[in-house]
């Protein structure tokens, strides 16, 4: 291209501002990124060979791994600023560009290079060979790749009026019902709607909460909906403070700590964080009737976080970013400085060593999560711009090309529970890309691609077997909410 003069002169200037010194943050940030991927060194045996062969060439001790951690650990702000001062020294750096110097090569003239210039030259020259051939090569390529342009879906009272019926089909249908439970006694084999008086519809419980936050958010939204006076005598005659004792009395109980860890616990805050921000009697009531089972979940976080020592990296409910995702937002929308605080550092150690994740192996049979869109979607909200933006260079840096395509979730048979799952994938994928489009301009491209997948899975939702029907909607609301 016509910018590699450019690309040079952000790498001198990211010199230069090295020695100015860094932040705070970015020094935690690195420190983190460089000691949590030395797990990495001791997962195979190759690994461990290799550590082998650099301890008997350079004569290292046993535990040198740990002193050039404790090296890190030790890095202040001003040790950092010392070190790029004494050893950034542009005067001895050469700058080797490979491509083609007939274009190329002029951009440098200005830029005040010294006598390396030369090697520059030479570089250039000795790589920029057929560069006809190169440059009809590079231009087929270019050619051969077509964007399709995808309309923005509309989210109007039409829309809304159409999804409201998927919720109000099935939240009070109490079977079929997967409840997932373990059994204590026999007092334990009851039906669903004695054991989860509020949210016993919708096949699972985790369904019914989102489909309880998909007629609040509907009704938030669209307070003109055809059928609202009906959906208001719902949520007032089931979430109640009675109804709302009984569901926090089944997770108290000491059986059940792990249930709906930690997918129906996220949309449990997501719901408590619309009601939050719906600015209405009926949600301030639901809210205070709700804000005990609320409380038991937020503790729970708080409790089961710091004990775990590995992410869920998988692209169904136990996904651990996405449950982070939900309940950092509830932390942000209500004030929860220590859940916020907590989630944050957590992402952070989980994720910040993480590059190259492997998003073309994706999606496996039954997704309907990206585990690497996920992971990213908690890293734009906890990571500051920069630092956001020098991990995305490493983990996915492929989404910054704005001809990057990435297929959508084919579903072969929407009857099939598992199989529909991929109709869930191209809403949350969007909803993601979106996030990140809106908040990161330099990624708007993508929301082409967020808009191809919801035509593809939108079309199919209503009118959807239950097997789609009784959750599929709450992801299409949340994916068209995030536009």
């Amino acid at each position: 291209t016509n910018t590699t003069g450019e690309s040079v002169q952000i790498f001198k200037d990211q010199i230069t501002a090295y020695k100015d010194g860094i932040s705070e943050e970015d020094l935690t940030f690195t420190k983190n990124a460089l000691i949590k991927s030395n797990a990495r060194r001791f997962e195979t045996q190759f690994n461990l060979l290799g550590m082998l062969q650099e301890m008997s060439e350079y004569n290292l001790p046993a535990n040198y791994i740990e002193k050039e951690e404790q090296v890190i650990n030790d890095m202040t702000l001003e040790m950092h600023k010392t070190l790029a001062n004494t050893h950034l020294d542009e005067s001895k750096m050469a700058y080797l560009v490979v491509g083609d110097a007939a274009s190329q090569f002029a951009q440098f003239k200005d830029m005040g290079f010294d006598e390396y210039i030369s090697i520059l030259s030479i570089a250039f020259v000795c790589f920029g060979c057929n560069t006809e051939t190169s440059k009809k090569t590079n231009a087929t390529k270019a050619e051969s790749i077509e964007v399709k342009t995808f309309l923005e879906p509309s989210f109007t009272i039409s829309e809304a009026n159409k999804l409201i019926e998927l919720p109000l089909h099935c939240l009070e249908s109490e079977y079929p019902n997967k409840l997932g439970q373990v059994i204590g006694n026999d007092m334990d084999l009851q039906s669903p709607a004695i054991l989860h008086p509020i949210f016993y519809g919708c096949f699972d419980w985790h369904s019914a909460v989102h489909g309880y936050w998909s007629m609040v958010t509907l009704l938030k939204e669209f307070p003109e909906l055809e059928k609202a006076q009906e959906v208001r005598e719902i949520l007032k005659t089931n979430i109640t403070s009675e109804n709302v004792a009984l569901e926090l009395a089944y997770f108290e109980k000491d059986i059940n700590k792990n249930y709906e860890r930690t997918y129906g616990w996220a949309w449990l805050l997501k719901l408590a964080e619309t009601l939050h921000q719906w600015d209405d009697p009926l949600a301030n009531q639901l809210s205070e009737n709700l804000k005990p089972l609320t409380d038991h979940i937020v503790l729970s976080y708080k409790t089961f976080l710091p004990k775990l020592n590995y992410p869920i990296r998988v692209g169904e409910h136990t996904n651990t970013a996405f449950g982070l995702t939900f309940a950092y937002d509830y932390s942000v929308a209500v004030g929860e400085i220590e859940l916020q605080a907590l989630i944050t550092k957590r992402a952070k150690e989980f994720y910040s060593p993480d590059a190259n994740c492997p998003i073309r192996w994706e999606p496996s049979g039954y997704d309907f999560l990206s585990p690497c869109l996920e992971e990213l979607d908690i890293m734009r909200r906890v990571l500051s711009k920069k630092a956001f933006r020098g991990w995305m260079a490493s983990f996915l840096p492929q989404l910054k090309d704005n001809k990057y395509q990435l297929e959508v979730g084919l579903v072969s048979d929407r009857t099939d529970g598992k199989l529909v799952h991929l109709d869930g994938l191209n809403f949350s994928r969007a909803w993601v890309f979106y996030g990140l489009a809106n908040q990161y301009p330099e990624y708007g491209h993508l929301k082409n691609i967020a808009n191809e997948h919801i035509s593809y899975s939108y079309p199919n939702l209503v009118g959807d077997t239950y097997e789609g029907g009784h959750w599929l909607g709450s992801f299409a609301i949340y994916a068209l909410n995030s536009k």
